[in-house]
C-alpha cells in the first residue's frame, strides 16, 4: 500500500481516482466501489466505512469496530501497519487528508482514504 499525504482546505471534494465518483462533499461521504476504507481521526477516531476484507482483518488481529466503527487511532495505527507490504495491498494508494481551520481555537482533522487503484467494477457497478 502506498500513502499519500495531502493537506487541503476544510470544504474540499474528493473524487474517487479509479471510478471518477465523488467521495467526499461539503456536508456529506459515499464510498466508491473501489474504496476499502474511510477512517476519520475525529472524536476518538472511526471508521465511515471499511469494506468485507479489511473487517476481516481487523477481526484477525482481536480488534472490535462495532456497529459504529469506533476504533482509537492507535488501533487504526496497527490495522495500517497490519496491511501495508500484505500482497494485497500493492495496488492500494492510501490518501491521508489532513485539514485545518478555526473553531474556537485552531483544530485540524485527518481523513484516510484508501483506493483499490486496481479494482475493476462489475456489470452492475457500471
Amino acid at each position: 500500500m502506498q500513502q499519500v499525504e495531502l493537506e487541503l482546505r476544510e470544504d474540499y471534494e474528493f473524487f474517487c481516482p479509479v471510478t471518477g465518483k465523488q467521495i467526499l462533499f461539503e456536508d456529506d461521504f459515499i464510498a466508491s466501489p473501489a474504496m476499502v476504507f474511510n477512517y476519520v481521526d475525529l472524536e476518538g477516531g472511526f471508521f465511515a466505512f471499511a469494506n468485507d476484507w479489511l473487517k476481516n482483518i481487523i477481526i484477525e488481529l482481536g480488534l472490535n469496530i462495532g456497529d459504529e466503527g469506533w476504533v482509537g487511532y492507535e488501533d487504526f495505527d496497527k490495522i495500517r501497519t497490519a496491511i501495508i507490504n500484505t500482497v494485497e495491498t500493492k495496488n492500494y494508494v492510501c490518501f491521508s487528508i489532513t485539514t485545518r481551520g478555526m473553531a474556537c481555537g485552531p483544530r485540524s482533522s485527518t481523513a484516510y482514504i484508501c483506493i483499490d487503484m486496481g479494482y475493476k467494477p462489475e456489470e452492475k457497478d457500471k
